[in-house]
């Protein structure tokens, strides 16, 4: 937590800014990444703050404006959704090169750390992206000059432990101090014994441990209850209440997708042999409703299908920024619920009216695209730790 969501962006943001310390001999007026300075760092602030309206309710912390409250208690989690989800869209042709793209390796790199499940192919891409972000950054920034050895923060060269460690621990995400903090301040609750708090803390702290171990080997957790005057489809779906003021008819076309959708008689959503498609697709639900295909309930969703996204600004980004353009009504398609991953956000793309992009909270893996753009063919990297000191 205190790695990348603390200790890189105030580094990175230092650097942003024009706020880092000038060395003895060093010209701010040369350092042409300083771009959120003055009047654009304050609209830019105004931007990060107006995009709250449009995140999705699992978003718990929304990022704040960064020119009002960025010294006044902004949160890890706020530094995390700012930096790594919305500061790429927000410095697109802004930032220049090589800054940019240096910038995004590291994007990159953090948003597949930050997540549950690693593959180990996205272990390596991981890796190879800290590694050239490592390297490039003393290049560009600081320039072999003395004046700038500041900039290469301890926090730098630590980057590159990041995906050896998760081979030998896990997934960091699930070790990080949130976890931590939550259970002292939990345990730290039930102290009931203030003249002998230590022991009393270890000793609920023991019993815990017992109590979730019980409930883990003989399943004594009971399952929660379905939301009230819910369907239930299977699993772990359910189909709420409807919530629309009255009945309303379908459009010919709306009307014509679900014709079609059940009369498919091999389902498009896997290929010949049975096996999943890997194909992302995003959009925006019109609605859910049941239906009755081979004599069975299905829960289905009604949905605008956005458009491909910018191969352009994809690849100028290290596919860290997915552009895109959604019109509700078009490009309509009915599909399982049960093909649904995750709920994303699309933010308002500021630098192209009429398009938006991709906004999901770090942990996800949704959007983990083809890294063909990223790596450029080039071989896979060695993650062993004695390859990268």
């Amino acid at each position: 937590m205190h790695l990348t969501a603390l200790n890189i962006t105030d580094l990175i943001m230092g650097l942003f800014r024009g706020t880092l310390e000038v060395g003895p001999g060093d010209d701010i007026d040369t350092w042409d990444w300083a771009v959120l300075t003055g009047d654009t760092w304050k609209e830019h602030g105004a931007i990060v703050a107006s995009f709250k309206r449009h995140l999705s309710s699992s978003i718990d912390r929304p990022p704040r404006d960064p020119s009002k409250k960025i010294n006044s208690g902004y949160k890890a989690v706020e530094f995390l959704n700012y930096v790594y989800g919305m500061l790429p869209a927000l410095l697109y042709g802004v930032l220049p090169e090589p800054y940019y793209g240096n910038f995004c390796k590291l994007v990159y790199g953090v948003r597949i750390i930050c997540q549950r499940v690693i593959t180990a192919d996205e272990l390596r891409e991981a890796h190879r992206a800290f590694t050239e972000f490592v390297v490039d950054f003393e290049e560009i920034y600081v320039q072999r000059d003395a004046s700038r050895i500041h900039f290469v923060r301890q926090c730098i060269h630590n980057l590159i432990h990041l995906c050896p460690e998760t081979i030998r621990v896990g997934p960091l995400s699930l070790l990080a101090q949130w976890l931590m903090e939550h259970t002292i301040g939990n345990l730290g609750e039930e102290i009931k014994q203030p003249s002998n708090p230590y022991k009393n803390l270890s000793e609920r702290g023991l019993r815990r441990a017992q109590t979730n171990a019980a409930i883990s080997m003989l399943n004594l957790d009971p399952p929660p209850a379905p939301p009230k005057g819910s369907v239930e489809l299977g699993d772990g779906y359910f189909l709420l209440n409807p919530t629309a003021p009255r009945v309303r008819p379908l459009s010919s076309s709306l009307s014509s997708q679900i014709v079609t959708f059940s009369n498919q008689i091999i389902d498009e959503y896997e290929d010949e042999e049975g096996n999943s498609q890997k194909d992302i697709f995003f959009g925006e639900v019109s609605y859910f409703f049941e239906a009755i295909l081979n004599g069975e309930s299905e829960g289905l969703a009604m949905v605008s299908l956005c458009d491909n996204p910018n191969s352009e600004i994809l690849g100028r980004s290290r596919t860290t920024l997915w552009v895109t353009r959604l019109i509700p009504g078009q490009h309509v398609r009915c599909i399982p619920i049960s093909v649904i991953n995750s709920v994303v956000s699309l933010l308002p793309f500021p630098h192209i009216p009429g398009t938006l992009f991709l906004f999901e909270n770090l942990g996800l893996d949704v959007t983990f695209l083809d890294s063909s753009l990223f790596s450029n063919g080039q071989d896979d990297a060695d993650i062993d730790d004695d390859d990268t000191d």
